[in-house]
């Protein structure tokens, strides 16, 4: 038997549990390490009570509790009108646009990584979470992006993790994500649904970085090797550091980056609001992909057979 869940809706601050409850088919929010977080509503529409003047608008408020759980604030984007349904589609409320939208061109110079990152996000209006190795940046710029696209590209480059919520902005080492401990052990009979794989093909064991030193004037490359990996190919990037320190951080970084994905995939288990993203859970499985997993993304499911809740993991050790 489904266990019962309780579910609260909030349009335009207003709660509307009730006058949904009867036409609800699922509620689905969705957590994830990078992307903003989502809500989606599937809603019966066979007397088209949400197609007349009644529905839900577009840019419109909606919050959502799960258990008591407070999801968060969502912007509607979409509403969709089908033949007996309509669903609605909202994106978690940004406080602060302006990091999205407005393009930038400037240089940063004679600093680090941690003081770029903290200064956009003050510029913002938001708290800055950074917690990395510092990295000197000599000469860097932003050329027509956004700070969010600037960040993100520089989350990319240096192996870090990027969120901007509505009054914070984490940039934070993977590494430190990795290293936590299981929040929670799921073994065989727990699970609901499991696909996992393990890829040991485009596996690297070596990253050389090929870059150009302006002060020695000479052509240098860095080479890093992988201690855990037996056999693998060999990574090759040519690219602009600007200096040695630099050149074996980007190396470690890229190889981290293409081998992040080699055991990863998705499981569904009952459904249990801490299994969020950035968390780590322990797979007991008695096979090769016994381990610890990190949550990339979590997906919270609420229907007509129950809570479950949908993981998209890798495998970190």
């Amino acid at each position: 038997m489904p266990r019962k869940v309780e579910l609260k809706i909030l349009y335009e601050s207003r709660d509307v549990t009730k006058a949904l409850q009867k036409y609800l088919i699922s509620l689905t929010y969705t957590d994830s390490t990078e992307k903003a977080d989502t809500l989606s509503l599937e809603l019966y529409n066979e007397d088209k009570e949400f197609s007349l003047t009644s529905y839900p608008t577009p840019d419109a408020e909606i919050s959502a509790f799960i258990d008591g759980y407070f999801c968060g604030k969502f912007r509607i984007d979409s509403v969709r009108r089908r033949l007996y349904t309509f669903s609605i589609e909202a994106t978690a409320i940004r406080r602060n646009s302006e990091i999205h939208k407005t393009k930038r061109n400037r240089n940063f110079k004679n600093t680090n990584l941690s003081k770029i990152v903290s200064q956009i996000a003050q510029e913002n209006g938001l708290t800055p979470v950074v917690r990395i190795e510092d990295i000197q940046i000599e000469n860097l710029q932003q050329n027509q992006q956004t700070d969010a696209e600037f960040l993100k590209s520089l989350a990319d480059r240096w192996n870090c993790y990027l969120k901007i919520q509505p009054d914070r902005l984490f940039f934070v080492e993977r590494d430190e994500f990795e290293n936590q401990e299981p929040i929670a052990v799921i073994t065989e009979n727990q699970l609901i649904d499991i696909d996992l794989e393990d890829q040991t093909h485009s596996i690297f064991k070596s990253c050389t970085v090929y870059y150009h030193d302006p002060i020695k004037n000479k052509d240098l490359s860095y080479t890093y090797v992988l201690k855990d990996v037996p056999v693998g190919e060999i990574l090759k990037v040519h690219d602009k550091v600007e200096s040695l320190e630099q050149a074996k951080k980007r190396a470690i970084a890229e190889l981290k980056k293409r081998n992040r994905w080699r055991t990863s995939g998705s499981l569904t288990v009952e459904g249990d609001m801490s299994l969020v993203a950035g968390a780590v859970v322990r797979l007991e499985l008695n096979d090769l992909f016994t381990g610890n997993y990190l949550v990339e993304e979590s997906s919270h499911k609420v229907d007509s057979s129950g809570y479950q809740t949908a993981l998209t993991v890798r495998k970190i050790r």
